[in-house]
């Protein structure tokens, strides 16, 4: 959304989950509108590759001039498989591709969310949940056709904006 100076409170361990997504958010701001503000913009420079690694997770940011993310995930179930996704990120291109993506999880994974304290607003009317037989949505239906790589794509900005304070 361009805004890079914003201050968020949040009173509990996880934002409200709204529908699952990030647009909820955006129409806020939108409503809200954003002010310019009189001072110098300061920009995270990615001036060689950094690696993370977890596990099977491997995140590298690598120099570029722009914010772009090409992201895959693999899953070892029929309706996810692997899917890839790359996307230069701009306040449109953030609108339109990503921010309409849901959260997901797997139907195996409820029980262990609401023991571990989380996923406590958690229902088909902001997540899909992806069962053997069956997608389960409010809707009955994804917005993307990929919105699982989508939906990590935005949780990869969710990190970096945390990580670095942007």
């Amino acid at each position: 959304m361009g805004i890079d100076n914003a201050e968020i409170y949040v009173d509990g361990n996880e934002p409200p989950v709204a529908d699952g997504s990030a647009m909820p958010f955006v129409d806020i701001i939108r409503q809200a509108g954003i002010v310019e503000q009189d001072a110098e913009k300061e920009f995270l420079v990615i001036d060689k590759d950094v690696v993370y690694q977890n596990g099977e997770t491997t995140i590298v940011a690598s120099k570029f001039d722009g914010f772009k993310i090409d992201a895959e995930i693999v899953y070892q179930h029929p309706f996810v498989k692997s899917q890839r996704y790359e996307i230069e990120i701009t306040e449109e291109s953030f609108i339109r591709e990503i921010a309409n993506a849901r959260t997901f999880c797997f139907d195996y994974e409820i029980e262990m969310l609401k023991k571990s304290g989380l996923a406590k607003g958690g229902s088909l009317d902001n997540a899909v949940v992806i069962g053997m037989d069956k997608i389960y949505t409010k809707q009955n239906a994804l917005r993307y056709p990929d919105e699982f790589v989508r939906h990590k794509i935005l949780d990869i900005m969710e990190t970096l904006i945390s990580w670095v304070g942007l």
